[in-house]
């Protein structure tokens, strides 16, 4: 047994699972276990009673908000921590925000606790509007009619790729749909069985606008395909993740 993204191993309870508690309230959830060493070796609580009572407090008097979790003891005398990603994200420890990389747990940058923020909202990167509006789809049009033989391409098809709506005009979807658009670079990636294995990736970044990501993959002469995970992965200082609808997402990668 070893630590993965989601599995952490504890020997003691000090404070320095706090920032793991963000991280996976923050994501997809995990489980802490107590009492087993970095090498996946049992070794036990002395007091399992009394650690679980620390871990209790320590969550309830340091992170916020409330997290959703259970506390088991186990024969051996052991804790399982589990944490279930959270509906009302960001959750902070020490006023900061935390991610797994790997087996590691690190601080979130500004642009990933923006992200969390939406969406703790409920609120979408994809469905915010676009700051550039004046965008054009004819690489998306031609691939629309090549492979599903529309016969009109217009604002109502937009539309229904959730493109596009009366309020707010164009979504930062169809930014990254469009022509060219604004966003500092692309990084696309092909999944494996999670988000954690990348089989294949295609990068492009141009000084002043980034082309159409169908086209950036055309030009990679590959086929990114997603399985269970639907993720745009952009590029700027850092790689970072944003989530994508999936039918927008699809209006881009099945088509190429």
């Amino acid at each position: 047994m070893r630590e993965t993204r989601t599995l952490e191993f504890k020997e003691n309870v000090t404070n320095t699972f706090k920032k793991t508690v963000s991280a996976f309230s923050n994501y997809d959830g995990g489980e802490i276990l107590f009492g087993i060493d970095d090498s996946g070796n049992v070794k036990g609580l002395s007091d399992v009673k009394q650690s679980c009572l620390d871990i209790e407090n320590k969550i309830n008097d340091s992170i916020s908000p409330q997290p959703d979790y259970t506390l088991e003891t186990q024969k051996d005398h052991t804790i399982k921590l589990t944490i279930k990603s959270g509906t009302q994200k960001p959750y902070l420890y020490k006023s900061k925000a935390y991610k797994r990389n790997d087996t590691a747990t690190i601080e979130v940058d500004t642009l990933e606790l923006s992200r969390l923020i939406l969406e703790g909202k409920n609120v979408r990167f994809e469905e915010l509007p676009c700051k550039e509006q004046a965008l054009t789809f004819e690489i998306l049009r031609q691939k629309l009619q090549e492979n599903i033989q529309i016969e009109s391409f217009n604002q109502d098809t937009l539309k229904t790729l959730s493109l596009y709506n009366n309020v707010d005009g164009y979504t930062n979807a169809a930014g990254l749909l469009a022509d060219k658009n604004q966003f500092p670079g692309i990084d696309i990636a092909r999944f494996g069985e999670n988000i954690s294995v990348i089989q294949k990736s295609a990068y492009r970044k141009d000084k002043i606008c980034v082309p159409c990501i169908i086209k950036v993959a055309k030009q990679q002469r590959a086929v990114y395909v997603i399985k269970n995970v639907n993720r745009l992965w952009l590029s700027g200082n850092l790689v970072r993740y944003i989530p994508i609808s999936i039918t927008s997402y699809k209006s881009a990668i099945f088509f190429m």
